[in-house]
């Protein structure tokens, strides 16, 4: 595909020797697992321990408190800990973390009140048996599962698999350099070219299927040295397929998104961002023992366990990892970094060849399922899979069996938050920006958590209650606004009545405003190339929301009008004590007098300007056009491509013909921004329309 850009200085390429490369591979693990979260080394008492202050020295256990890495020593007693003594790893330092991972076995004293083992496992590699295992007894979940993109998050790069275009021209102007695809013996290379310099890459992997599809491969050529983490890891690429447009642009969203200027520059050094060690982590059937193992598994295994969990690491390892790992690494861990390169051995193994699949199938759920699928026919199914880890190096306080390995609403909802969980920026009222952290949303809400005294839902919700997990979503969300309100009304049943309904939206039975989600779940959240909605379940009425200036549901719909209108209107319906801190109000809406959607666009929040693109273009607002144009020119490329596909949408037109590209510089999009502004504004454009209600711009509709 063509492009046109300028030339920009380019930076010095760094090297680095051996040990620093691996070291660059495993920064994300530094990042998270240390820096930002902390890993605690403790004994058999659980008292929280230092790291050795000499190598010969023995850790010292505090007086009072915890202690991470980087915590000073404080005043203490020493404490010899034997070789063989059982320590347990943390990586939020809290006693009460729900997964414990345990050196040199778990002591008796943590296995009261744990379920007894029952000596099957489905956490090593050894206990999966593969999707195709599967099909036979189960053939519409399995072709249901192959169209799901879900199956598509890790791939070869394959001619099947891959949708880029590889033939000879293919090509991408990007920040002054030019990157080209293209085949030679039969393997997929992208070239990348600025001034001298020049880089080739290997493509041996696909990421994703539904809108995007980004690559992973090594560094062939270029000016790194042999031992760079560049040629020794398989890495995410610096672009990908747009699969819609049918061109190559630069990725988004495989780190922090940054505005002009700020954005990695792949020409001058590419990311290292190590995909195996980062993303694998989600987009692959990994044996779920390695998961736990792995700092983000660790992470999230801690956080939101529906069970208490104590695993012997060391066990595990030298059943199923003797061969993997060298030998040094199965000695007893003296230090948080000792254990921390100990989990970064695991995260470093070859997805490829310790894996079970290669995506997201049937046992990244069900977890390894070769006992049931070797006791089972097409008539009978025997030895159920668990939908919890289970293991003889496993002890799980659940209660009973059946709450720890059973089909449970708890365990439902832990199969998903493995990974559709995490940190994201955020909004005032703390739900994410962008998608993928859908349960770590939800939790914010008000469904996921039983109410006590009767006030919320007989039970939590789940995952599944809205969600096939054997069919994907699509492009689109297919399911029809009466059905999704159908899933609510199942809980809030007070509201089926259509009388009760009505007075409980005040807007009329099988409108727009009258739809639970549109109100409860409104499309703030990005997803790569459309606004989908938050999964928490928040009050149109959230404080937070209107005080910020960051979306809310009604102007949403009600483009047009101010904040002073759509503050009425939740005051006349739901009460005088839906009032809002008057001094916030006036410091987040400059433009207050004005649409709420035209100071959204104007908005320092990024996001918040990304839901105003949408909704406006949606619309098709054209009196909001010269406001949406003046969009393409936001210093946030992610911004820039949602103006760019969703104008083109509202009017029918393709801004490539007037030579406009999203990721364009700031001086190499003046003059199409110009042109494209002198063809499509009218001087009749930016009257705003009068409604003969005075309530007009709504939305979206259904």
């Amino acid at each position: 595909m063509n492009g046109t850009s300028s030339k920009e200085s380019q930076r010095q390429s760094g090297e680095s020797n051996r040990d620093q490369g691996y070291a660059y591979a495993l920064i994300a693990v530094v990042i998270l697992g240390v820096a930002a979260l902390g890993i605690t080394l403790r004994d058999s008492s659980d008292a929280p321990l230092e790291p050795p202050v000499a190598p010969t020295g023995a850790p010292q256990e505090p007086a009072t408190g915890e202690a991470s890495v980087g915590s000073p020593a404080p005043a203490t007693r020493p404490s010899v800990i034997p070789a063989d003594a059982p320590r347990v790893f943390s990586l939020t330092g809290r006693r009460d973390a729900k997964g414990k991972l345990w050196w040199n076995g778990i002591p008796k004293e943590m296995e009261k009140g744990t379920v007894e083992p029952t000596g099957a496992s489905n956490i090593a590699l050894k206990d999966y048996v593969g999707a195709e295992s599967c099909k036979d007894c189960h053939p519409g979940n399995h072709a249901s599962w192959s169209q799901h993109p879900h199956r598509w998050m890790n791939a070869m790069a394959t001619d099947e698999i891959v949708m880029g275009d590889f033939s000879e021209g293919a090509f991408i102007e990007y920040l002054g350099g030019r990157a080209t695809f293209y085949m030679e013996s039969g393997r997929r290379r992208m070239k990348l070219e600025r001034d001298d310099v020049v880089r080739i890459f290997d493509i041996n992997r696909t990421i994703g299927s539904r809108f995007t599809q980004y690559y992973v491969g090594k560094l062939l050529e270029g000016p790194e040295t042999q031992s760079h983490v560049l040629r020794q890891l398989e890495h995410v690429l610096p672009f990908g397929w747009w699969i819609d447009k049918k061109e190559w642009i630069p990725v988004v969203h495989v780190g922090e998104e940054l505005p002009d200027g700020q954005r990695n520059d792949p020409f001058a050094r590419p990311d290292e961002f190590y995909y195996d060690g980062r993303c694998s982590a989600c987009h692959t059937t990994k044996p779920i023992g390695d998961w736990m193992m792995g700092v983000g598994g660790l992470d999230r295994f801690e956080k939101s366990s529906p069970h208490p969990v104590s695993f012997d690491v060391s066990a595990y390892l030298r059943e199923n990892h003797a061969k993997n790992l060298p030998e040094r690494l199965f000695a007893a861990p003296n230090s948080n970094q000792d254990f921390l390169r100990v989990m970064s051995a695991i995260e470093r193994l070859p997805t490829v060849e310790h894996t079970a699949n290669l995506g997201i199938s049937c046992e990244a759920c069900h977890h390894g399922s070769r006992e049931h699928a070797e006791n089972s026919t097409k008539d009978e199914s025997r030895v159920l899979p668990s939908f919890f880890p289970e293991s003889p190096h496993l002890r799980v306080g659940a209660g009973d069996r059946a709450r720890a390995w059973g089909k449970t609403r708890e365990n439902l909802n832990w199969t998903c938050v493995r990974c559709h969980s995490g940190e994201r920026p955020y909004y005032a009222a703390g739900m994410a920006t962008w998608n993928s952290t859908e349960y770590s949303d939800a939790m914010k809400g008000h469904c996921y958590e039983l109410k006590p005294d009767g006030s919320g839902p007989q039970h939590i919700l789940t995952c599944v209650d809205c969600h096939n997990p054997h069919e994907g979503i699509g492009p689109k969300w297919t399911h029809k606004p009466k059905d999704d309100d159908a899933r609510c009304l199942d809980c809030h049943a007070q509201f089926k009545e259509e009388s009760a309904l009505t007075a409980h939206t005040h807007h009329s039975s099988g409108s727009a405003g009258s739809r639970c989600m549109n109100c409860h779940m409104p499309r703030i959240n990005e997803g790569m190339q459309d606004m989908v909605r938050t999964h928490t379940i928040f009050n149109p009425t959230e404080p937070r929301m209107i005080e910020a200036n960051h979306p809310n549901a009604c102007n949403i719909c009600h483009l047009e009008e101010t904040i002073d209108w759509s503050i009425g209107h939740l005051r006349d319906w739901y009460g005088d004590e839906h009032v809002y801190d008057e001094k916030k109000i006036a410091e987040s809406y400059p433009f207050r007098s004005g649409p709420v959607a035209l100071g959204w666009l104007k908005n320092p929040h990024e996001p918040t300007r990304l839901v105003a693109i949408e909704a406006l273009a949606l619309a098709k607002a054209d009196w909001a056009l010269p406001s949406l144009l003046h969009m393409l020119n936001d210093p946030f490329l992610l911004n820039r491509q949602f103006t760019q596909r969703r104008v083109e949408e509202m009017l029918g037109i393709d801004l490539r013909d007037l030579g406009y590209r999203f990721y364009m510089t700031p001086a190499e999009r003046a003059k199409p921004i110009a042109a494209i502004k002198a063809a499509l504004l009218k001087p009749e454009i930016g009257r705003k329309k009068e409604a003969s209600n005075g309530r007009s711009g709504s939305g979206k509709g259904e």
